[in-house]
């Protein structure tokens, strides 16, 4: 029993860390979306295209805050073994 709740520990720790990398690479491959829509806004004179990359960037993180959510929500060591961390 302590065995298991120590791979379950360590099992979520190394989960919640590929969870952050996956995000982190997310949010890193709309970065060219920026500019891209700073020279949109300034040409169209609004902030359109900037409010999509701002709304795409959070859709990423609340994903990513639910999916640790529900990595640290789990109990069962056969669900923390069967965890992918990539799959928000």
């Amino acid at each position: 029993q302590e065995q298991e709740s120590l791979e379950i520990t360590q099992l979520k720790s190394s989960n919640s860390n590929g969870i952050k990398v996956a995000a982190k690479t997310r949010l890193e491959n709309i970065e060219w979306k920026i500019q891209r829509a700073t020279e949109t806004d300034l040409l169209n004179g609004n902030n359109n295209a900037m409010t999509a990359v701002a709304n795409e960037k959070k859709a990423i993180r609340d994903a990513n805050n639910a999916h640790e959510a529900a990595l640290n929500a789990l109990t069962d060591i056969d669900q923390v073994r069967s965890f992918n961390p990539e799959s928000f």
